[in-house]
């Protein structure tokens, strides 16, 4: 299974003063897209790009969201939309036709 909670805790490590592309250090649980070689933990570099904020509708509400592309090796990518303080809403991940979203969310 895909981690989605860590893909939304790597977009905490993007500098938000500024804009534009930008290399950051990460952490990857499995070398394969799916997951399905984890658990592990290795260090990574990860190329990302915060895009404009969007209003996200997903089963667990209205939520408006920071929006950032990861850019991966060969050309692949994956966006995630999060909160202002980082709590996952919404992946999107085109090669695997993989949309990931938050279907509930309680307040602490």
């Amino acid at each position: 299974p895909h981690p989605v909670c860590g893909d939304a805790w790597v977009m905490a490590s993007y500098d938000l003063e500024g804009s534009g592309r930008r290399v950051i250090d990460g952490f990857l649980s499995s070398k394969l897209v799916t997951g399905s070689d984890g658990p592990w933990i290795a260090p990574y570099t990860i190329d990302i790009d915060e895009l404009p904020r969007e209003t996200v509708d997903v089963p667990a509400g209205n939520f408006e969201t920071r929006h950032f592309r990861i850019y991966y090796d060969e050309g692949r990518q994956q966006d995630t939309w999060v909160t202002d303080d980082f709590h996952f809403v919404k992946l999107r991940n085109e090669e695997l036709a993989l949309d990931c979203v938050l279907v509930e969310m309680e307040s602490v």
